[in-house]
Parts: C-alpha cells; sequence; structure tokens
C-alpha cells in the first residue's frame, strides 16, 4: 500500500505493508537479504515498511490498482454506518484494529 491515502502515516510517497501482493519470484531477494543480515538491519530501520522501501523500487501501489476498492480504515471509514459502495478491501493499519471496533458493519462482519 501506498502511504498518501493512510491517516496514520506521516510520510508521502512511502509504503505501508499493511497489504502485499507479490509477484512470482520477487520475495525470494528480499526475504534472503532480510535473513543474511536481519541483525544489522534491525538496528538501522525501525519498520518493515522501510526495508521495503529500501528493497523495492518503483512498486505498483494496490490503491491505484484498484482504485477506490482498497480503503484505510481511519481515513475512510471510521465512525461511518455504511460502508462505501464501491469498497472491497479495508485495511487496518496500526490501531484500532477490527476487533477494538465498534462500527455495526465491523462488528458484523469481524467474527
Amino acid at each position: 500500500m501506498k502511504t498518501d491515502d493512510i491517516k496514520c502515516e506521516l510520510s508521502k510517497n512511502g509504503y505501508n505493508s499493511s497489504i502485499i501482493l507479490w509477484r512470482n519470484g520477487v520475495g525470494d531477494n528480499i526475504y534472503d537479504t532480510l535473513e543474511k543480515y536481519h541483525n544489522y538491519i534491525v538496528t538501522q530501520l525501525v519498520r518493515f515498511d522501510h526495508y521495503l522501501e529500501l528493497m523495492i523500487k518503483g512498486s505498483d501501489f494496490i490503491q491505484d490498482l484498484f482504485n477506490g476498492k482498497v480503503l484505510d480504515y481511519n481515513e475512510c471509514c471510521k465512525g461511518i454506518d455504511i460502508l462505501p459502495q464501491d469498497a472491497s478491501i479495508i485495511a487496518f493499519p496500526r490501531s484500532p484494529k477490527p476487533h477494538e471496533c465498534t462500527e455495526k458493519w465491523v462488528v458484523d462482519n469481524w467474527v
């Protein structure tokens, strides 16, 4: 996901790993490098998202590929009674998580 339309993100043009779609073969180098240098990487980077930003350049963003279908809960859906008509996926980066929400549509669907 791109950070631009995620309320809790303070950066623009960054990555948020709440939803990731991998193309075949893309993840091998990312995993192998993280496994090999894990102890060093975690001392230099605060979040996995930052690691992805360093390892993957020019990625496609799910919000662009599926315009209007993938929404951030805090930005688009918090406190509303009915979800936007075209929404297919609601992401819950950081907090709250679905089990902490009280909207009827969340309670009805998070069982």
